[in-house]
This record gives C-alpha cells, structure tokens and sequence, in this order.
C-alpha cells in the first residue's frame, strides 16, 4: 500500500509516485467540474478497489497508464473515508498532476491521512512542513517524521538522517537513522550507510560492511551504490575474481549514466583488461537482469 513518499531531493518539489520511481508524464489538469464527476459505472466501489486501481493507472501497471483515471479512483476511495487515499491526493495536489497545484490542498489532504495513521502521509506531512522553512513548523515536522519512523516506514528514517547532517548534528545521529533505513531494505539508505562505513564517518571504519551495504543497494539497482561497489572492490584489483566483478559493477553504474563509474572505468588500460573486460560484461548483464527482476 502506498501514499506518496518524498524522494529527498529537491525541497521545492514533492516527489513520489505510490513506490514507483516513474516520472509522472505531463497532463492536461482536470476541470473541477471534472475531477467531481461520478466515477464510471464499470470502476469498483469498494474504496480499497479503487485505491488500488488508482495505483495501477497512475505507474501503468497491466493497464495503460492514465493520470486523469488514476486521479478520480483516488477521490473516490477519499470520498468514502479510506485513509491511504487522502495521502494520494495529497501527491495529486502538491505535485500538480491532472489538477492544479495546490499546497494549501496537498497539506490538508495529507494530514488528514496522517491522522488517520497513513505512514507515508505522515512522512509527507513533515516534510512539508519541514520544507516550509518556519522555526515553529519544524517541531511538528519532525514529530510526523519520527512518528513514520517509529512505524518502521524506512523511507522516514531516511530523512532523519538526512535531516540531521544538513542541521548540522552529530554524524552519529545520521549514522543511526541511516542503518535504520538500510536495514529495512531501502537502498537510497544502504548505500549512504555504505558511505559512512567506508568512510568511518559517525561509525568506526568498517569496509566489509560497507561493501555488504553498497551491495544490497546495487542488487536493487541503484546506480550510486553499483559505482561505490565497484570502486570499492578495485578495477586494478590483483585478485582476478574481485577485479571482473569490479568491473561488472562499474558497467552496470555506466550503464546508468553514473559519472563516477564512467571516470574509473576510463582509467582501466583496455589491453592488459581484455579478457577481464569481457567477462566483466557478461557478469554486468546477469546483474542488470537480476536486479530487473527484483
């Protein structure tokens, strides 16, 4: 199940699309004569059906994508009180898709999932607020974040680290919360968490673990974290074993456009790599496909 959850990226932009990293495509906004008109007669009734009908239009999953669809599915299960979809119109409005923007909106509709116990309303609630940059706002962002966190939400943990080293506290406090979020799957944080270990930054040095992190991340297919393997386990490595698979790293991460692994692996002397090269690539292709699939 899932409300809109901020990506952590640009404070001016509510990113998120119900745990999917598709783009949302351009679309003409619905009138408001629209966007409360009855839903189709052939749409479920049941709120929770049409909750997760809405999911499926909006990422195109086993049906066409359709925003201005996926939008009135959203209202409708609202309309009928089901929480999950009040943080829904929460992403609607505040990421302006198929409606007119509107952060007085998206903020109402997003506290009224966080009251109703919506995690990633509550997520999005704080960061709204936290975003707005008003000293007196910030106390009760953190509370909604910490209150996601403590739901085990690891996307909210994620952003308390983040929060954290852009206030300036104590690496520590960002290493905690970052751990928390990593080991809850998400990859955004295994791979910071790998950072950390690498670096000794707020843990002590630890780079079996950071490359257990940084592996976890790219095994998603995170392109970030496939460069930090990759880099991590040596391109030049004497060990012909850890070097092919350096290497397939760096290729999954180029692949992807990433600019570290680019630089490292145009500094690999193409001759004396050949054979490791090769079959580098073969092994860099089992790990796209096996992340594909995941």
């Amino acid at each position: 199940m899932g409300c809109l959850v901020h990506s952590g990226q640009a404070a001016s932009l509510l990113a998120g699309d119900f745990e999917t990293s598709a783009t949302p495509a351009p679309a003409t906004a619905l009138s408001d004569a629209t966007a409360d008109q009855p839903l189709d007669a052939s749409f479920p009734t049941k709120a929770a059906e049409q909750f997760e009908l809405a999911r499926k239009y909006l990422n195109g999953w086993e049906v066409a994508r359709d925003e201005k669809k996926a939008f009135l599915l959203m209202k409708a299960a609202a309309d009928q009180g089901y929480a999950e979809a009040f943080g829904g119109l929460g992403y609607f409005y505040g990421s302006g898709l198929v409606v007119d923007k509107n952060d007085t909106l998206s903020e109402e509709w997003f506290r009224k999932g966080a009251l109703q116990g919506c995690t990633k309303a509550e997520l999005n609630l704080g960061m709204m607020l936290y975003q707005a940059g008003q000293p007196q706002q910030k106390t009760e962002a953190l509370n909604w974040i910490e209150a996601a966190a403590a739901q085990n939400l690891p996307q909210a943990s994620y952003e308390l680290g983040e929060i954290a080293l852009t206030d300036h506290q104590p690496p520590e406090k960002a290493f905690v919360w970052f751990k928390e979020s990593a080991d809850l799957g998400y990859a955004e944080a295994q791979n910071k968490t790998g950072e950390m270990l690498e670096k000794g930054e707020g843990c002590q040095l630890n780079l079996t673990q950071a490359e257990t992190y940084y592996r976890q991340a790219a095994e998603q297919g995170l392109a970030e974290a496939a460069a930090h393997l990759g880099k991590l386990l040596d391109p030049a490595n004497p060990d012909p074993a850890k070097r092919v698979e350096a290497l397939s790293w760096l290729l999954v991460a180029s692949g992807k456009n990433e600019a570290l692994a680019k630089d490292l692996l145009a500094t690999v002397p193409y001759k004396e790599n050949e054979e490791s090269l090769e079959l580098a690539r073969q092994k860099a292709l089992q790990f796209s496909l096996s992340s594909a699939n995941r």
